[in-house]
């Protein structure tokens, strides 16, 4: 299932690393990794104040996507794929 990142981006669910909440201060070892990854251009920027860092599978390589919508949100969007894959699967 896609979870929708913002601005048009949507992903399928099970390529979701991590989701990393922006609006508290990066720990060191994750700012090397972002930084890292922002040198080898891949790094997604998706329109307005980033709050979520979203890394992705995508073809072979890790993907970070920088979301306007809240760690929150996001994981309410997934949770919500899981439990109706759960009913479509006909689990509790």
């Amino acid at each position: 299932m896609l979870v929708h990142l913002g601005a048009g981006v949507a992903v399928q669910s099970r390529d979701v690393l991590t989701l990393t909440d922006l609006q508290r201060p990066l720990p060191p070892d994750t700012k090397a990794l972002f930084d890292g990854m922002s040198r080898r251009n891949r790094v997604r920027r998706l329109g307005g104040e980033p709050k979520t860092m979203v890394l992705v599978q995508q073809d072979r390589q890790t993907v970070c996507y920088l979301s306007s919508v809240g760690l929150r949100t996001l994981r309410m969007r997934m949770e919500e794929e899981e439990a109706l894959l759960m009913k479509l699967a006909g689990r509790p």
